[in-house]
């Protein structure tokens, strides 16, 4: 066998080379997918702040329950209603890590995650003294069925049920938390929370592009 020239090992290191670029780059590429854009994520894994999950909510066969009541709440299970007692300091940091990220510390919906939905977020402080505590418990734990949601991937007509997140006594400390910040239908005191100083006119929740001269 002869021996390899100079020229057939620089080829061989090249090759080498260029095998491991290739191997982190996609490596890299996986990565960004999962965690950058969440493509083989649902919707709501993009913020850090969520919990762990809970089972599927499944319908009960008839004439059983289930063994723990996973997914279930009290009534559904024919319990009484649960009890709680209300913490204005738990209900405002689930607010914080499970909603504000969307709805912002005003309640406008108005943050940079929640001005790419459409439709927006609902503005809290006229929703909520709109809705009893009931029904503000139902749209948090069932979600909210809207027209088709401009998401990426996308989640369909039903959004964010927070049974599947939260449990039924954090569902109801913010529901309190939301009837105590936002139930008076006052105007938020608080400043924009986001500031769009480059408008990009094709992403939702931009301001519309201005009307170019000679044109209507």
């Amino acid at each position: 066998m002869q021996p390899q020239t100079e020229q057939e090992r620089n080829l061989r290191r090249m090759a080498l080379v260029t095998l491991v670029t290739l191997a982190l780059s996609l490596g890299f590429v996986a990565w960004w997918l999962y965690e950058g854009v969440g493509f083989f994520k649902d919707e709501m894994s993009f913020s850090s702040a969520l919990g762990p999950r809970k089972g599927p909510r499944i319908p009960l066969p008839a004439g059983t329950v289930p063994r723990d009541g996973m997914g279930f709440d009290n009534v559904e299970l024919g319990k009484p209603p649960l009890q709680v007692n209300y913490n204005p300091a738990l209900g405002a940091k689930l607010y914080h890590d499970q909603c504000g990220f969307c709805h912002a510390a005003s309640g406008r919906g108005d943050t940079a995650v929640g001005m790419e939905y459409d439709p927006r977020p609902p503005d809290l402080n006229v929703a909520v003294p709109r809705q009893s505590d009931r029904q503000l418990f139902d749209a948090i734990s069932n979600g909210m069925v809207t027209a088709e949601i401009a998401t990426s991937p996308p989640i369909g007509r039903r959004w964010h049920a927070f049974r599947q997140y939260l449990s039924e006594a954090q569902r109801l400390q913010v529901v309190d938390y939301l009837r105590r910040q936002f139930g008076q239908g006052k105007p938020p005191a608080l400043p924009p929370a986001t500031t769009i100083l480059h408008p990009a006119y094709h992403i939702v929740g931009n301001p519309p592009a201005p009307p170019q001269r000679g044109r209507p």
